[in-house]
């Protein structure tokens, strides 16, 4: 294997060669759309990766380069003690292609499996330096200047250019979170001299690396912090080295990082490009060197997701009945019916090592009529748990109150994601889900036990495998609840069939099981019967 080529495709776009053996897709215009780094290849000779990626700090230097505390490995690229090389990526008509490194893939040394990975997508962060005089410095690797770099109190910087420097970070780890809070710093290097100047942080258009001075449009203020640091023991008292933050301050309207990042994560614009400049951009004395390894840190609470498995128990037992609709109420033959929903998050499972905060809210109305042509009304409303926090994926069930028997009733749940942050607290919430419909009939006969037959086998908790297909004709026995003694017929249909689908079977004698051998399920998301007796 020597080469590796993959078709692109892309509607209005252009694969271009990128910086350091990237690519990039713009658009007519020539805007960058979206990037993609070099190419990877690594063995698995070191430990596997730490699972879950760190998602409160956006760095835009490499985690060896920056120092960052907490960047996770991420398990699709090169772990600890993994044998790896860098691939450029080669662009061509329609094609994106790599040549692996022959003497990794087939080295005496190399512990197999080994994984090529062409990324693309939106790259996880860019930075770049723009000089008035034209030198541009994308991804530098040594400290550079904001400022003008010019002549004052005898002391010579430059020639008399003035400097900007420009972070860029991707929203991947953003991706279903809303933002509390946002801190973005750089490191502070050097300073001019040892009075403090005003830096400003702005949000600006995104860079490339063809940007050129003046650099992209400025968007909006961030912030601006009055600091010096970097000289060392030339000042009295010592200016180390030091982090430069910029948060929000309540008391200034026009400091806006945390909206403008909550904003990036709600995916309002695709990439988040801030710029470093001195405030007085005429001022020698304001000139300063920022390190390239700036970090967006971020606070943040997951957003809440539509509950699933929303239904009700039609009885006594843990069985659960789907959600009908109104057409096709399900009977519950207990007056104080159990509903359940399963709650979620809208982070994809596995992307995030933070544990939500969630809980199930239900609210149940009746029909003024109890039958399909009357007014809602709100009668019970309830929530779960009752004490502490579900995480996602849990299904939370709970008790109504007393109901009227006979009665025709709705309900529905939605998903609260409950915060704390900086002595404050708050909770988001879902939408709801869809209406479910119940009618409550206590005389009706209970739900009936299914039991499957060959071929099909009927989940556990720890087992769920595949038995049967579509067209395959299986076994179910119905069998009569305990708490009934007057059985004479049962009725059953698919979950995927509508009410109008529903057949029935007689008993041969009142009370008694009935076995069907016939029970084909055709070709649907659910298979599993659904029965009633009378």
């Amino acid at each position: 294997m020597e080469h590796i080529s993959l078709t692109a495709t892309g509607s209005g776009l252009s694969l271009v060669p990128g910086e350091g053996g990237g690519l990039r897709a713009v658009d007519a215009d020539g805007n960058v759309v979206f990037r993609g780094p070099a190419g990877q290849m690594w063995d698995s000779a070191g430990d596997d990766a730490e699972a879950g990626p760190q998602t409160q700090l956006l760095s835009t230097a490499a985690a060896e380069e920056s120092g960052a505390e907490g960047v996770a490995d991420d398990v699709s690229h090169p772990g600890e003690g993994d044998a790896k090389a860098e691939l450029p990526v080669a662009v061509g008509d329609g094609t994106v292609s790599v040549k692996p490194d022959l003497g990794l893939l087939r080295g005496q040394e190399t512990v197999y499996p080994v994984f090529i990975d062409p990324p693309v997508g939106l790259g996880v962060s860019e930075w770049t330096k723009l000089s008035s005089d034209g030198d541009k410095f994308w991804k530098f690797t040594e400290p550079k200047g904001v400022g003008r770099c010019g002549i004052a109190d005898g002391y010579a910087c430059g020639s008399g250019y003035t400097d900007r420097m420009y972070f860029e970070f991707g929203p991947g780890k953003l991706a279903g979170k809303h933002i509390l809070d946002a801190t973005f710093r750089a490191k502070e290097t050097w300073s001019f001299n040892c009075t403090p100047y005003w830096v400003d942080l702005e949000r600006t258009d995104n860079i490339s690396e063809g940007t050129r001075w003046p650099g992209p449009k400025q968007l909006d203020q961030m912030g601006d912090r009055y600091v010096s640091a970097g000289r060392g023991d030339l000042c009295s008292p010592e200016q180390p080295n030091a982090w430069v933050e910029f948060n929000d301050n309540p008391a200034e309207a026009d400091e806006n990082l945390a909206s403008t990042v909550r904003a990036f994560a709600a995916g309002k614009f695709p990439r988040l490009t801030l710029m470093l400049r001195a405030k007085d951009e005429t001022e020698p004395r304001a000139w300063k060197r920022f390190d390239n390894n700036a970090e967006l840190k971020v606070w943040y609470v997951h957003k809440p997701g539509v509950p699933t498995t929303v239904g009700a128990i039609p009885g006594t037992g843990n069985k659960s009945g789907p959600c009908r609709p109104l057409s096709d109420p399900l009977t519950v033959t207990v007056t104080t019916p159990t509903v359940h929903a399963r709650v979620q998050t809208l982070v994809q499972p596995g992307a995030d090592e933070t544990t939500p905060a969630l809980q199930a809210e239900f609210v149940m109305q009746r029909s003024s009529t109890d039958t399909s042509k009357g007014t809602w009304s709100q009668v019970w409303s309830g929530y779960r748990p009752a004490e502490g926090w579900a995480t996602d994926g849990d299904l939370l069930s709970i008790t109504t109150t007393n109901r009227a028997d006979g009665g025709l009733h709705r309900f529905r749940a939605r998903t609260q994601s409950h915060w704390s942050y900086d002595g404050r607290s708050g909770d988001l919430f879902s939408p709801y889900s869809s209406w479910c419909y119940l009618r409550i009939d206590s005389t009706a006969p209970k739900v009936p036990t299914i039991v499957s037959g060959q071929p099909y086998t009927e989940c556990t908790v720890d087992d769920c495998a595949p038995h049967g297909a579509p067209g395959v004709a299986g076994t179910f026995t119905f069998q009569p609840n305990a708490a009934d003694n007057d059985v004479k017929a049962y009725r059953w249909r698919f979950l995927s069939t509508g009410a109008g689908a529903t057949k029935q079977v007689n008993a041969a004698t009142t009370n008694a099981p009935v076995t069907r051998k016939d029970i084909t399920p055709g070709l649907s998301r659910h298979t599993d019967p659904v029965g009633g007796s009378q």
